[in-house]
């Protein structure tokens, strides 16, 4: 049975937002210990302190492809991939580079809020369309697209051709752990380039499939060789912050389209800083070349595999049956709904007396409708040093949960 134990309000178990836990720490540390070795043992140390190359690190291109490709079960090119300082700024970058003030942002409802939050800063107007199992509702998409084209002050001109921009979680949703059938996401390149619209595409769980079958990649389908390609329209942005940790401030920005990585290049904090982060970037370099990396990711995902098999089976067990959730097949998040009557915001007020905490499901509604996810939440199961202890913490969970719902 669930138990409501008083833990101390000084103890948090933390189930709202993805960070290391000191396993996984740990294991990261051990491959800066080698990285920073060879920078020791080189015989060219300024080569680690001098302005970077613009286009990224000649070696951390050519081995960030190799990773890439064998993670993706793709043939990723270098001359696709453009470094970055993480798949936030990525949006932020191709955001400002490519868009005016009043242009327009078209989300799911349930989208990242950094990324909205960006938006509004930078004075976008924000759309928010509705999904289904697929992914985001295209009629609807389409609908908002003919509505918001009317209205559009957007000046067209060489560097700023789009006069919006599509952002998109298409493989393992954050949070709803769901992915984009390949039809769907070819029908969303298909709206971009009749409407001339930019897709961002935020892509940084995908390592983290744990099925065989991997969902592909939404830029892979923006094909050169198709007749309405025109300029190119997607752009994904990774990260290492989930894969290897997040304080090393390094991702990638991915595009089929040369005219796309050209116009990034042109910026003038690229042009005039020599590239984003070049000191880092070849940190990564050592890591993504050492025999150890492949054995860290597989150690990593079985740690997140094993912690979300955990945390389902047991909620499943011991939490009412009327709170729902489904097994997402990767990343570190579950994505759960409360019976209607209840909220997530009054639950997070009791699991915090209990010293835990949970991201309650407005964080991500993109909705105009303040009520759409008032009694959703998400819990992420990845910041526990090992399952006894994330097993005590979901018995105090449930403990809650089970409480307020007899209430």
């Amino acid at each position: 049975m669930a138990d409501e134990t008083n833990f101390s309000c000084n103890l948090l178990y933390t189930f709202d937002i993805w960070d290391l836990n000191n396993g996984m720490c740990a294991l990261a540390n051990e491959l800066v210990k080698d990285s920073t070795k060879d920078i020791e043992n080189s015989t060219d140390i300024l080569q680690y302190y001098k302005y970077g190359r613009e286009e990224g690190n000649v070696e951390f291109i050519k081995q960030l492809a190799i990773f890439l490709s064998h993670y993706y079960n793709d043939d990723i090119k270098g001359d696709t991939l453009l470094p970055t300082y993480g798949a936030t700024y990525g949006f932020m970058l191709a955001m400002s580079h490519f868009l005016e003030t009043n242009d327009y942002l078209f989300v799911e409802d349930l989208t990242f809020g950094g990324v909205t939050g960006q938006a509004k800063e930078y004075g976008l107007q924000i759309e928010s369309v509705t999904c289904d199992r697929e992914g985001i509702n295209i009629a609807e998409l389409e609908e908002r697209i003919i509505k918001c084209r009317k209205t559009s002050t957007h000046s067209n001109n060489e560097r700023k051709p789009f006069w919006g921009i599509i952002f998109l979680m298409t493989v393992l949703h954050n949070p709803k752990g769901t992915s984009y059938s390949e039809e769907r996401c070819k029908a969303v390149i298909k709206l971009a380039r009749k409407y001339n619209l930019l897709v961002v595409v935020d892509d940084v769980y995908n390592i983290f499939q744990f099925n065989e079958n991997k969902v592909k990649r939404m830029v892979t389908f923006d094909n050169p060789s198709d007749p309405d390609y025109g300029i190119g329209h997607v752009i994904s942005n990774g990260s290492f912050s989930k894969i290897l940790f997040p304080a090393i401030r390094l991702g990638w920005m991915e595009t089929s389209s040369t005219w796309l990585r050209q116009q990034i290049l042109k910026r003038c904090d690229i042009e005039s800083a020599g590239g984003y982060n070049p000191y880092n970037q070849m940190i990564i370099t050592s890591m993504l070349s050492s025999p150890n990396i492949k054995t860290f990711i597989h150690q990593v995902k079985t740690i997140y595999k094993e912690q979300l098999d955990f945390t389902f089976n047991y909620l499943k067990e011991n939490l009412p049956k009327n709170v729902e959730f489904n097994h997402p097949q990767g990343s570190f998040f579950l994505w759960m709904k409360l019976p209607c009557s209840y909220t997530a915001t009054e639950l997070n007020s009791r699991c915090k007396k209990h010293g835990l905490k949970i991201m309650e499901g407005n964080f991500f509604s993109s909705s105009k409708d303040a009520t759409a996810y008032t009694n959703y939440f998400r819990v992420c199961v990845s910041n526990f040093r090992d399952l006894k202890q994330l097993e005590t913490a979901l018995k105090v969970f449930c403990g809650v949960v089970t409480t307020y719902l007899q209430q």
